[in-house]
This record gives C-alpha cells, sequence and structure tokens, in this order.
C-alpha cells in the first residue's frame, strides 16, 4: 500500500469506466474524483479515440476524460432521480396525520397505504429489472422516473382509501424501475473499487431529498394544504424523466468482469435465478438488507407520526427539526461514507459486508434510546446519530451486490433484493406498527405507538449477524 497515493494520481472513476482491466487501488476522497491531471493509464481503442463528441461515453482511461461533462452529468441525474425519489416517498410519512383527520383514516389503513407500495415495488421489480438487463436501460429509467413522479401528484386528488391505495400501487411501480436500472448504468460505468463511492455520492440524493422532503412537506400542507403538496412534489420529476431518456447513453454491458460464463450473451431468466439462489454471498446481502430494511421503514413510516403524538410537534417543526436533523446527519454519513470506503476497500473488500453490519448494531443502540427517552431533543440527536450511521453504509451495501454478480443479471438481482426486502420490510413492517398501535391504544392511549417502536430496533442485531456470515463466502463470489 506504499504507493497507493501514486497510483491514485493516474486513476479516478469515471476515467476507469471505460477500462477492463482490475484495479487494486482506489481514490482516497471525493476530491480525488474529480481531480483532472490527464495522465493515462491505457489507450483506447482507435475508433473511440475518434470521436469528436465531448458528451458522450468515455473509452480512454485517463484523467483528462473525467472533465468529460457527460461523466459528471450522469453522476448529476441519478442523484437528482435519487432525491426525488427519497422526497416521494418521504411526504407520506409526514402528511399521515393531515390525511387521517380529513378522509378518516385509522392508523391500520395508513399501514396498509405502505403495504400497497411495497407489494407492487416488489412484484414490478423483478419484471422491470430483466428489462434492465435485456432492454435500453435509459429508457426504463425515464419512463420509471416520469411515473412515480406523476403517481405522486395523483395523490392529491384522491378522496377516499381506495384512491389513495391505487395511487400509492403507482408510486410503487414507477420507483420499481428505477432502482434496478440505476445501479445496472452505475456497475458498467465505474470501476469496482471505484463504485462504492460513486454510489456513495449518488446516494446523497437520498438524504438530501429525505431532508427537502420532511421541512418542506410539513411547511407546505400547514401553508397551502397537504393535496396541494402532493402535487408540487410530483412535477418536477416529470420534465426530469423528460431529460434522461433524451441524454442518458448505453454503456457496454460487463466491461469490467474478470470472469464470466456468459460469453456476452444475457442468461435466461430461469438460468439467472438458479445462479443467484445458488450465490451464497447474494443470499446473505437479501437476507441482511430485508432485515435492516424491516426495522429501519417500519420507524421510519411512523417517526415523524411519534413525535407529533408524543412529543407535541407540529408537522413544520417535525419538518424544521427532525427533518434538518436527519436529512443532514445522512448526508454527513455519506460523504465521510465516500472518503472512509475506499480507504477500507483498499484493504479489504469484505468491508462492503463489515461497515453495515457493524452501523445495525449502532443503530439498535441509539434507536432504543430515542424511543426511551422523554427528551424531545434527546430524541433528535438520536435521530441524526441513526442519519449518520447509516448515511456511511449507503455506499459499501450497495455495492456489494454488484462485486458479486455479474453485469447481465444485476438488473435482476437488485430487482430480487427489492422483491424480497420490500414485502418483507416496506409492507409488512409499517403495517404490522400501525396494527400493533391500534390494538395497544385501550391500554396506552397516544404513548401506544413509543410502545410498539420500542421493539423494533431489536431486529437490526440480526441483520447485524447476517452481514458478517455473509462476508465469510465475498472472496470467493467476487466477479470483479
Amino acid at each position: 500500500m506504499t504507493d497507493a497515493k501514486s497510483q491514485d494520481s493516474s486513476k479516478s472513476i469515471a476515467a476507469d469506466a471505460s477500462s477492463p482491466e482490475r484495479s487494486d487501488v482506489a481514490p482516497t476522497g471525493p476530491a480525488e474524483l474529480a481531480s483532472n491531471t490527464g495522465d493515462t493509464v491505457s489507450q483506447a481503442p482507435p475508433a473511440a479515440r475518434s470521436a469528436p463528441s465531448a458528451f458522450a461515453i468515455p473509452t480512454s482511461v485517463s484523467k483528462k476524460d473525467f472533465g468529460s461533462p457527460y461523466l459528471y452529468y450522469l453522476i448529476f441525474l441519478f442523484f437528482l432521480a435519487n432525491m426525488l425519489q427519497a422526497m416521494d416517498r418521504t411526504i407520506l410519512a409526514v402528511l399521515i396525520e393531515p390525511i387521517r383527520r380529513d378522509l378518516q383514516f385509522t392508523d391500520n389503513q395508513i399501514g396498509l397505504l405502505g403495504f400497497a407500495f411495497a407489494v407492487f415495488y416488489a412484484l414490478f421489480g423483478l419484471f422491470i429489472g430483466r428489462l434492465a438487463d435485456t432492454r435500453s436501460r435509459s429508457l426504463v429509467l425515464s419512463i420509471a422516473v416520469g411515473f412515480f413522479s406523476l403517481a405522486t401528484a395523483i395523490c392529491g386528488f384522491v378522496q377516499n382509501f381506495i384512491q389513495m391505495f391505487v395511487a400509492r400501487v403507482g408510486v410503487g411501480i414507477g420507483e420499481a424501475g428505477s432502482v434496478p436500472t440505476k445501479y445496472s448504468l452505475i456497475g458498467d460505468s465505474f470501476h469496482p473499487e471505484h463504485r462504492a463511492s460513486v454510489l456513495a455520492l449518488v446516494n446523497a440524493g437520498l438524504g438530501i431529498g429525505a431532508t427537502l422532503g420532511l421541512v418542506t412537506a410539513g411547511i407546505l400542507a400547514d401553508t397551502v394544504g397537504w393535496r396541494t403538496t402532493f402535487v408540487i412534489f410530483g412535477l418536477p420529476g416529470i420534465f426530469l424523466a423528460v431529460c434522461m431518456a433524451l441524454t442518458i447513453k448505453e454503456p457496454p454491458r460487463g466491461r469490467f468482469e474478470i470472469r464470466t460464463t456468459e460469453n456476452g450473451e444475457t442468461p435466461s431468466l430461469k438460468d439467472t435465478l438458479v445462479s443467484l439462489a445458488t450465490n451464497r454471498t447474494f443470499v446473505f446481502i437479501t437476507l441482511a438488507y430485508s432485515v435492516t430494511m424491516f426495522s429501519l421503514n417500519g420507524i421510519g413510516y411512523w417517526l415523524p407520526s411519534f413525535l407529533v403524538r408524543t412529543h407535541g410537534m407540529t408537522l413544520t417543526e417535525v419538518g424544521l427539526y427532525y427533518g434538518l436533523v436527519s436529512g443532514l446527519s445522512m448526508v454527513a454519513g455519506l460523504v465521510v461514507g465516500a472518503i472512509l470506503a475506499p480507504r477500507l476497500l483498499a484493504s479489504d473488500r469484505r468491508w462492503e459486508m463489515w461497515l453495515p453490519g457493524i452501523a445495525n448494531i449502532l443503530v439498535a443502540v441509539s434507536f432504543s434510546v430515542l424511543f426511551a427517552t422523554q427528551s424531545l431533543i434527546g430524541a433528535l440527536i438520536c435521530a441524526g446519530l441513526n442519519s449518520f450511521f447509516l448515511g456511511i453504509t449507503v455506499g459499501p451495501a450497495s455495492s456489494a451486490i454488484q462485486s458479486t454478480v455479474s453485469a447481465r443479471k444485476r438488473g435482476v438481482a437488485v430487482a430480487l433484493v427489492m422483491f424480497v426486502s420490500a414485502l418483507f420490510a416496506q409492507g409488512i413492517a409499517p403495517w404490522l406498527i400501525g396494527l400493533g398501535s391500534d390494538l395497544a391504544a385501550p391500554t396506552y392511549g397516544e404513548e401506544s405507538l413509543r410502545f410498539v417502536l420500542r421493539f423494533s430496533p431489536i431486529i437490526l442485531i440480526a441483520g447485524a449477524a447476517l452481514y458478517y456470515y455473509g462476508s465469510k463466502s465475498f472472496h470467493g463470489d467476487r466477479v470483479d
């Protein structure tokens, strides 16, 4: 590792997007992602070198290539897509209380809205993930972003539970197409040892989107009402979808793989599923992620309502205080993760599994304190710590799938993780908490939600154990 810095001077994330060779050195931080020295690592084919457009997929591996506007632009588009997706997910959690009052929903029905999103997110994720492995990913992504944005806007016009249920189904279907296509495009655009940093930077949009969603949804709900808030949140994504359809280009599939049995052809869906089912590390990643998200989604769905009911916050206060604390902490964690991950992965790629497991334990402790304390300030501090720890792990946890699944199976692989985690976490967890709150209400009153939420963090410990056991086979299942 003594010459790592000198090797870093001849690499960049974006430049390595075109290199088929494997590298054992990663950049040391975000600043190096955008450095621009012009040092060349390998030569591009003559035809590629003659390409005249700067706004094209770079084909030579040099620092200069990272100056290509397209490479910055691609990361920026994915960042915006994640930001809008996080905003559209966050909005319902913030608006639960006014929706519940206006439309007379029970906690059980509110929980079922999460189930509606999750089931169709899971089911359509498998289908759209397959499309991402076989069709134009830019087209699939643009349609998906436009669809979930339109469905979000439609939520502002519903008049009853059935209509809201159908609208949230639409949001789930649209978001199902966004995740696997983005991951597939990133997998073929950036060098394996740089993906964790790229994903951390792209997924900073999730933290910023969650922050904007919490802050602006609460303020807008108190000023223009929850219906107009849905419409305002949905419209920007429609314009982004058009921009994506017109400008995103397709990179070659599998350009970084060091071993493959597919000979340049996409395997059948059956062969893909069999391969994934026999991939020990992928199975543990799926289980660990699903168990983790079961706890996190259940808590996240109800936490704004918990702050309103238990600590007497208004929606505007939830948005300003909880939104800013958790959102900015998430962004800080993502930045730290982008800096920290390359250093850890340069020493051992299994940190893609170890880091999420460690974070699970820390978050479990912090959530337990959050639901036990009577102090609002203490609860907000714990919420910030949780978001920070989780932000650090976003890049490595996301990169682990790419590291252990070949390029022509990644769309289905990501969709399969989405399928299991959506049904188990996004669907069942919010509904169970809402049902438990209704059942506990006769005894605990407004504190019934706190009573149920206290048990949720325990599940994170199981997720940590699954990440650890999955790391044991990580090196054997690596494909790049």
